[in-house]
């Protein structure tokens, strides 16, 4: 066991009289369409902001604190999104996420575990690749990407696999990309959410390989999807059942040599999208804020600089936002760096705060009130330094660990043991009572962080 794992020696059951404050809390924040509970989206809310003002940070902001871990009592391979109903349960996604090449783990598959020690208490399986020859879902194709609009809607995409490639999961699609090839194009489809039919269907103009996110634009459900080369908005009527693509607000917003954005953040009036979602080996990643009511204004930052040579930028998280204290974040693994960066709501402009030295794949997590944020993210340790980055990802042969930050300038607050790598683009996602769980490919770790007693 690591030394986290025998601080802890059992199971973590969090602060358990701070369940129901944060359970009610809850209710304050809860998109329409999903569970009122602390973590009830795939990522907090419907525009997968990452922010979850009722979860507790149960460290301290001053003083030296102890990380307490413990592995889950059983295991679910590729655990990539896990959500509360009440507070002693948790729901798995996971089986979505299988290596490149070799034999595909099954699933996907939906899991039920108790919240404490995540015994298993039922788990559906959805498919076996092996048998069927999907890629993660369909041969070509999967409608990974779920949001839902404001009425209960569900508002999916698909997302596609380069005609040529043959490997599994995500990362293959990002090689074919990287390896020029031809993505199909993508489709957006509203589905009812009681009998699963399909309501109305539009075909993109290009193929998205990120999520969408649904906000609200002159009293319309407006939903915002990164392309390849462009930024599109598109509105879904409930009253007429149609989705209409807004043909006033296509924006190019790469550089040259740059590639795909990562899932729009709302920010206001701006829509602010990563760049170098697949990779580039000449160009920065960047970060791109474009006006929700002039798309002509756009406003674009390097929070890491230029692109030194030989290098090699790779950003696939989307950016954690933080409308109410009007802070995003950056996350670049090629480069091994993640940055806060200031947005001025009235201009758009944007001005890095702070970059600090954590290479992740992680999508970031807030927890806690507007004036006390903790950032949640994680930090890889390669067994071979010059290992390249993709060579890394595909053999898992690096370990990782989670990281407490002081969200407000970057400080670190405290960091676990190392573990095997975490799920590659999810989140270190908050639990009740102040912990936390860190998704594997063989499970996933509970972590509380306590402050640390004086000796």
């Amino acid at each position: 066991m690591t030394q986290n794992e025998k601080a802890a020696n059992g199971p973590l059951p969090g602060i358990v009289n701070l369940y129901d404050a944060e359970f009610q809390d809850s209710l304050k924040y809860a998109s329409p369409g999903y569970y009122p509970s602390l973590n009830g989206a795939e990522l907090a809310d419907a525009a997968r902001s990452g922010v979850y003002p009722q979860a507790t940070f149960t460290g301290s902001f001053e003083g030296p604190n102890q990380v307490y871990a413990w592995r889950s009592q059983d295991g679910y391979q590729g655990v990539s999104f896990i959500n509360n109903r009440k507070p002693g349960e948790l729901y798995l996604m996971g089986g979505d996420l299988p290596h490149i090449s070799g034999p595909v783990a099954p699933g996907p598959f939906v899991a039920k575990a108790d919240a404490t020690t995540v015994a298993q208490i039922w788990r559906t399986y959805l498919d076996n690749a092996n048998v069927s020859g999907h890629w993660i879902a369909v041969e070509n194709t999967n409608f990974k990407h779920v949001t839902i609009a404001l009425d209960g809607t569900l508002i999916l995409k698909d997302q596609t696999r380069p005609i040529g490639e043959t490997g599994q999961g995500s990362f293959a699609m990002m090689r074919g990309v990287q390896q020029g090839l031809k993505q199909p194009n993508s489709v957006i489809v509203a589905v009812d959410p009681s009998t699963l039919d399909i309501l109305d269907s539009i075909v993109m103009a290009e193929p998205s390989s990120v999520p969408h996110s649904i906000t609200t634009f002159e009293g319309k459900t407006a939903i915002y999807i990164a392309g390849h080369v462009h930024a599109f908005r598109y509105f879904w009527d409930p009253a007429t059942k149609k989705l209409l693509q807004d043909q006033s607000w296509v924006v190019s917003y790469l550089q040259p040599g740059q590639s795909d954005g990562t899932a729009p953040s709302i920010m206001g009036d701006w829509i602010v999208i990563q760049n170098n979602g697949a990779g580039s080996k000449v160009v920065a990643s960047s970060v791109v804020a474009i006006n929700c009511k002039d798309p002509t204004k756009m406003m674009t930052i390097f929070p890491f600089g230029p692109l030194k040579s030989g290098g090699f930028s790779f950003a696939p998280p989307k950016n954690g936002s933080d409308a109410e204290n009007n802070m995003l974040y950056s996350q670049d693994l090629g480069v091994g760096k993640v940055a806060g960066i200031k947005l001025e709501p009235t201009s758009g402009e944007m001005k890095t705060v702070f970059v600090v030295d954590d290479r992740t794949t992680c999508l970031v997590g807030l927890i806690g009130p507007m004036d006390k944020r903790v950032m949640l993210t994680s930090n890889q340790h390669h067994d071979f330094p010059f290992e390249p980055t993709m060579l890394a990802l595909g053999t898992g042969l690096y370990k990782e660990q989670v990281r407490w930050r002081n969200a407000a300038t970057g400080r670190l607050l405290a960091e676990s043991d190392l573990f095997e790598p975490m799920s590659p683009n999810t989140l270190v996602t908050p639990g009740y009572g102040g912990r936390v769980y860190f998704p594997t490919d063989l499970g996933f770790v509970t972590l509380q962080v306590m402050p640390k007693a004086k000796p």
